[in-house]
């Protein structure tokens, strides 16, 4: 038990429980490969947590009774994955992001304000779901020294409000082309894209399932050339639905049909 940690090295690997008093635990493992393991879990009692790492994260039993767990690379250019699909630095599989459980508020990704690297959504194509516990948040607004962007390539659920804080190039929606339909599903709470947003194909669609949370569409988002339809499916409950940012020309198939 502490009174919160702060730890600076090359790996961090507990074995038993991580369980902080009063201070919130911030762990920074700037080594390639796996360099965090907590194969304890964490007990919070409230705090948050962040992890600063040159590689994948490894969680083996629960993390609870936090505010929020970020998870964010050692540098703003670091490329993050959630889900099976991997390639990235920061590759962060369903097994480990569910130890993170709903008695913790939030699971943010990215560096807020500045990340480049491009974070990627995808367990295993549009005929999979990833699905978590708690609410996610994805940080990819940096825009200096490049532009940060997400790709989301594998339906998502959460239990708790869904945002995307993107740079404006851009958050896309790849359902494989063939009808293939990317959903997004915060069961009940609201969901928000602060992008511009795109189909990575001709015959793609996106689904946004909120069931009583709002639905914040804040930004463009046009057809692709081609044969195919594009679709965008919102189904708010007695949420409301925003298109666009206030004041400004944000587009809904203005340039490209849909």
């Amino acid at each position: 038990q502490f009174t919160g940690l702060t730890s600076n090295s090359t790996t961090f690997t507990a074995a038993g429980q991580l369980n902080t008093t009063a201070v919130d635990i911030n762990i920074t493992a700037d080594g390639t490969g796996a360099p965090v393991d907590l194969a304890g879990g964490a007990d919070l009692n409230g705090r948050d947590m962040t992890l600063i790492v040159g590689g994948d994260v490894t969680i083996g039993a629960a993390v609870s009774d936090g505010g929020t767990v970020r998870i964010q690379g050692t540098t703003n250019a670091t490329t993050i994955a959630l889900g099976s699909v991997g390639g990235s630095v920061v590759d962060l599989t369903e097994t480990t992001l569910q130890q993170i459980d709903g008695t913790v508020n939030t699971i943010a990704i990215g560096t807020a304000g500045t990340q480049i690297g491009l974070v990627t959504i995808n367990d295993g194509g549009a005929a999979q779901v990833l699905t978590l516990n708690t609410a996610l948040i994805i940080d990819a607004d940096g825009t200096a020294g490049g532009n940060g962007s997400v790709s989301i390539g594998s339906d998502i659920t959460v239990a708790g409000e869904f945002v995307i804080n993107g740079s404006r190039a851009t958050t896309t929606f790849d359902g494989g082309g063939s009808d293939g339909t990317i959903t997004i599903d915060s069961g009940g709470n609201d969901i928000t894209i602060n992008d511009t947003m795109a189909f990575a194909n001709d015959d793609d669609n996106v689904a946004f399932i909120s069931g009583g949370g709002n639905v914040s569409l804040l930004g463009s988002i046009d057809g692709v050339a081609g044969a195919g339809e594009e679709n965008i499916t919102i189904s708010p409950g007695d949420g409301n639905v925003v298109l666009g940012r206030s004041g400004l020309q944000d587009d809904f198939g203005t340039v490209q049909r849909l």
